[in-house]
């Protein structure tokens, strides 16, 4: 059964070219799609749902004003996302480089993680400010800090000090926008995962979409390392 499905949510910014609105409009509705999409993976029964909101590289890229307004729109709809999920047991979890976050945005998504905590029917994991080789790095970093002998480090050693460890390893991700890469989103935990890309930009991502996305992935044989 597919237990986790990961959402990378790219071709935002081709959406707004398209359909000639300010840039600054597709955070907006992409930010607003993240609730459909929530329910759509509920009626599906999937236990695990992860977004990659923001990269590492993304945030640099980005001017101080767009980073801003990233920033804004997280801590004000924070609120909004924790009502719903609680109406539908949903627990908040965010993965993220704390030290960068504005501190408004941290503590609006520390307490939306607090309030949700005890919710059962499905994890939505949010990776924001995220990159899967800076996590890897931040994990060696933390496991250097135990004073265990490096030489003699496992993969399991690792992937116990990396803060999506407790999850389980994606079973299929989905990357909007027609990209056809992975870009390091769960690198280490995702060598057996299957992919499907979608010509779709994020803000048009449907149910449809999903259904399209699960059609594809029980039509596949997964042998995993075999």
């Amino acid at each position: 059964m597919l237990q986790h499905i990961g959402l990378i949510m790219d071709g935002n910014r081709s959406w707004a070219r398209d359909n000639h609105l300010p840039q600054l409009e597709w955070h907006r509705r992409g930010y607003n799609n993240i609730e459909t999409i929530i329910d759509a993976c509920l009626e599906r029964n999937i236990a695990f749902v992860s977004f990659w909101a923001l990269s590492d590289d993304n945030i640099r890229e980005r001017s101080d004003i767009e980073v801003s307004y990233l920033f804004d729109l997280l801590t004000r709809g924070i609120a909004k996302l924790v009502e719903q999920s609680n109406a539908k047991n949903v627990r908040l979890y965010f993965v993220w480089d704390r030290i960068l976050l504005r501190s408004d945005c941290l503590d609006a998504l520390t307490i939306a993680e607090k309030e949700t905590e005890n919710n059962t029917l499905m994890t939505a994991i949010f990776a924001i400010w995220y990159g899967g080789q800076e996590e890897i790095a931040r994990a060696v970093c933390a496991l250097a800090r135990t004073g265990v002998d490096m030489t003699q480090i496992t993969q399991a050693d690792i992937l116990i000090y990396l803060e999506t460890s407790q999850f389980p390893p994606p079973d299929l991700i989905v990357r909007t926008g027609w990209h056809v890469r992975h870009s390091g989103y769960f690198l280490y935990q995702s060598p057996y995962a299957e992919y499907y890309f979608s010509s779709h930009n994020w803000p048009d991502f449907s149910p449809e979409d999903i259904d399209l996305a699960l059609g594809s992935y029980s039509s596949r044989v997964r042998k995993f390392w075999k």
